[in-house]
């Protein structure tokens, strides 16, 4: 844990991320929707309504208990009506949808790549398992246009899937750290009493490789907006090589080159490998 240090991302004081992270709504997927042009890729020219309710309801959730007693004067319920008007009684524009599919798309590009590296990596290691997921991709259909349907990859290929969450606890695809601010009245963290408006941050990396738990997508309210995308993405890949491709291994790295960075990203060290792609089977 780390105790009010500066980020080594920050390129301002912590005092003025502290203030900035009170604002924030989403930590993985980070859309113009919810954060407004200062935490975003921009695809979206203003900051919208919803930013102003959401930081309503979010400014007020320490005040729960007055709903019980103080309905009339509690300013929650009128911004959560507010909401439930504003998502109700508008239609979503093509604007925010293509800011929405921009945003995770953009944000999944390293951590997508990462992920197929590593799965690539390992399953050229392990010929077995790369003959396991063919067979069983072999079973199925291809569609009209020679690809694969992503319905029967998700739900004919078990192999794959558990190929994947192996890799997804071996090599987190993010790094870093996870920062929070402590609430009002203080913690308790493992026998450690923390202050109040404390930042305090833990190791990614530790998080996500625990055997007990795989949450590589992160929980809850922190899921990532784009799992399914980036599920997807890499089972296509993957299962439209090995349906035609065996890959073997070369000298151009160790399982030392391969070892994460302790970067945002989590790229291995070698930064790029060269596999050999053999041809199996009929081509397409």
């Amino acid at each position: 844990m780390a105790y009010n240090m500066r980020s080594v991302f920050a390129t301002k004081s912590y005092e003025e991320h502290r203030t900035k992270r009170k604002y924030w709504y989403a930590l993985d997927i980070i859309t113009h929707l919810m954060l407004g042009p200062d935490h975003c890729t921009r695809s979206v020219d203003h900051a919208g309504t919803e930013r102003d309710i959401l930081m309503e309801l979010k400014h007020l959730q320490f005040l729960n208990l007055l709903q019980l007693y103080f309905a009339a004067f509690y300013t929650y319920l009128r911004a959560d009506a507010k909401l439930e008007a504003w998502c109700q009684q508008r239609a979503l524009s093509h604007e925010y949808i293509t800011a929405g599919i921009h945003d995770n798309i953009n944000a999944a590009e390293a951590t997508v790549a990462v992920t197929a590296t590593y799965l690539i990596w390992r399953l050229t290691e392990s010929p077995q398992w790369q003959r396991k997921i063919r067979g069983e991709i072999e079973t199925m259909w291809l569609r009209e246009d020679s690809s694969l349907s992503f319905l029967d990859v998700n739900d004919k290929v078990p192999s794959l899937e558990a190929c994947l969450r192996e890799v997804h606890r071996l090599y987190p695809a993010s790094s870093g750290r996870a920062e929070r601010i402590v609430p009002k009245g203080g913690h308790t963290l493992t026998g450690v009493f923390v202050p109040e408006g404390t930042i305090v941050a833990t190791s990614v990396l530790a998080l996500k490789s625990r055997d007990a738990q795989l949450v590589p997508f992160g929980h809850g309210g922190r899921l990532c907006l784009g799992k399914a995308l980036a599920a997807m993405e890499i089972k296509l890949l993957i299962a439209r090589l090995y349906l035609n491709y065996k890959m073997v291994m070369t000298d151009s790295f160790t399982a030392e080159s391969m070892k994460q960075c302790s970067t945002h990203d989590a790229v291995p060290k070698v930064l790029n490998y060269v596999v050999k792609f053999q041809r199996v089977g009929k081509e397409f």
